[in-house]
This record gives structure tokens, C-alpha cells and sequence, in this order.
């Protein structure tokens, strides 16, 4: 009985669900490499989420390497969908011919709002609008422009605020 009052409970694992378990096959940091090494001249965006307060409103950021030049779009939740459907709404809103020269590669992290690739990377008619790639797992210096914009937004209490009063 004292043991028991000296312990912590155990910590519950995270309910974030990748929707495609092989995204990363084929979409791997060597793999992004090999690619950028044999297309030099093609801009990459790298993508990542901001979260404010855990289960609140999402910051999807999309960084412009070579423009050095961060997007960010308010989302309700930190889920697949979400990522897929800003995606969607920038593809008919840019047409698709800019949208396909704007975003030509997309690097990402690991996480589960990213673990659709194939919704991001084809159009309704099966046509490719994009190419996507991962990064290690633990390896944030893989996208490290991207995080590093990231350190420079405000991220005190009035941010967080916002971030639940603006609708999306």
C-alpha cells in the first residue's frame, strides 16, 4: 500500500490514428533526397502543425522554402480531414495549374494529420497535383526553416485565444 501512493498513474497513449499505416513507403527523407538530387530546380513547401492549447483550434503552416514565405490556416481539429480539405479548397481556388506549380513537392513530419497522402497528392479525377514526402521520425532539423518560423510566432496567451474564437 505505501508503494502504491508513491507511484504515478500511467500515462494514456494519444488516440491519434493514421489513416494509411504504409503512407511512408516510397515517401521517406532518402527518398526525398534521391528525388531533390535528380530535380535540383523544383521548389519545396514544407508543412507542419501548430497546435495553441492541446484539443483546441490547429494552425496548419506551409513554409515556401526559397520564398521564404509562411502560410498559416486555422483548422478546428488536428485530423487528416482537416489538412486534406484546405488542400482541397487551395487546388480549386488557385485552378490547378497554379496549384501544381506552387506546390510541387510537400515535405511533412510524421504526424497522423498528415497520414493521408494519396488524398492530398491526387485531385477527385485521379490526376497528380503534388508529390509528398516524410521526415524521420524525431529529426525536426529535417524541415528546420519551417521550425524555426514557427519559434518566431507569439505564442502567449492572447494567441491562444484567438486561435478559439475565429471560425473556420
Amino acid at each position: 500500500m505505501p508503494r502504491t501512493v508513491r507511484m504515478r498513474p500511467r500515462k494514456t497513449k494519444s488516440s491519434s490514428l493514421k489513416v494509411d499505416k504504409s503512407c511512408r513507403i516510397g515517401r521517406t527523407f532518402q527518398d526525398f533526397q534521391q528525388y531533390m538530387a535528380e530535380n535540383r530546380d523544383i521548389p519545396v513547401c514544407q508543412i507542419d502543425s501548430v497546435e495553441g492549447v492541446k484539443g483546441s483550434s490547429v494552425l496548419l503552416t506551409i513554409h515556401f522554402v526559397q520564398q521564404e514565405l509562411q502560410l498559416a490556416f486555422l483548422r478546428k481539429a488536428n485530423d487528416s480531414q482537416s489538412v486534406i480539405n484546405i488542400f482541397e479548397r487551395l487546388y480549386f481556388e488557385l485552378r490547378p495549374d497554379i496549384f501544381i506549380e506552387t506546390f510541387p513537392i510537400l515535405l511533412a513530419d510524421n504526424g497522423s494529420e498528415f497520414s493521408n497522402p494519396k488524398a492530398i497528392e491526387f485531385d477527385s479525377q485521379g490526376n497528380r497535383r503534388t508529390q509528398m514526402f516524410y521526415c524521420d521520425a524525431n529529426a525536426p532539423y529535417q524541415k528546420g526553416s519551417c521550425e524555426n518560423n514557427h519559434s518566431d510566432q507569439p505564442y502567449d496567451e492572447p494567441y491562444k485565444l484567438v486561435c478559439k474564437e475565429i471560425p473556420w
